[in-house]
């Protein structure tokens, strides 16, 4: 479907961007945290690395925790704000509804799963807890933008 199927016309080029450069932001503030841990691409724990390296990777966690879901909640208000703007009845419109659901959902997997990540953190697990951080926030956003983001790049 095109976007004048779903009820809006195309964005304006300063609203591709924005989308397009949160998307960026939040791809690239992800490869940081997985490329923190030293042994991500392993199954190995935290033991291999030094008292001090494993102390600044449960601090990575924690912090990367709070700002990466401040960052996906501003990402969904400028998608949000964005749609409404190009739709005449927003709030009424199905695809807006289930876009804006979509994020509700979203947002509430991410806490999920970031609560785990943490758990698991504070237990001595940081190794353990980036690789499911890291892989299911990528899957969950992965799904989401197949489903709802790429009509928003759609001409």
């Amino acid at each position: 479907m095109t976007q004048r199927e779903y009820g809006f016309d195309t964005l304006s080029e300063r609203d591709r961007l924005l989308i397009e450069g949160e998307h960026s932001r939040m791809g690239l503030f992800l490869k940081e945290l997985r490329d923190t841990c030293c042994e991500y691409e392993t199954t190995n724990t935290c033991q291999e690395c030094g008292q001090e390296k494993a102390a600044c990777c449960q601090g990575r966690l924690a912090s990367f925790s709070y700002d990466f879901l401040d960052m996906v909640e501003q990402h969904f208000e400028n998608e949000e704000s964005i749609l409404r703007g190009l739709m005449s009845s927003s709030e009424d419109e199905p695809y807006f509804l289930l876009h804006k659901q979509a994020h509700e959902m979203l947002m509430l997997e991410l806490r999920g799963v970031m609560q785990e990540s943490l758990m698991m953190n504070k237990q001595g697990r940081t190794a353990e807890a980036f690789r499911l951080l890291y892989q299911r926030t990528l899957a969950m956003f992965g799904e989401h933008a197949s489903s709802f983001d790429s009509i928003l790049s759609r001409v």
